[in-house]
């Protein structure tokens, strides 16, 4: 329950989900908009071309930690437990 009887938005998934999702693609945009678009490309290459592949990785692995701090925060139980 909230603070006026009334259950918070963010207690289901889906707007936690999508929030988090907006997050990612603005932040993405501000930096293809900053940069251009080959600017950003080539940003995945940075320090030297062979490491391109874990850039991208990086860029997908880091919503991990946010994901097992919900399952810890409201489901009452850390992610390790699934």
């Amino acid at each position: 329950m909230g603070v006026f009887g009334f259950t918070p938005s963010t207690m289901d998934l889906n707007v936690t989900i999508a929030l988090a999702g907006m997050s990612i693609v603005l932040v993405e945009a501000a930096g293809i908009r900053h940069r251009g678009v080959g600017g950003w490309v080539r940003s995945f290459t940075k320090p030297i071309w062979i490491i391109t592949l874990m850039n991208i990785l990086e860029l997908e692995s880091n919503r991990f930690p946010y994901v097992c701090d919900y399952s810890e925060t409201y489901l009452g139980r850390p992610s390790s437990w699934n």
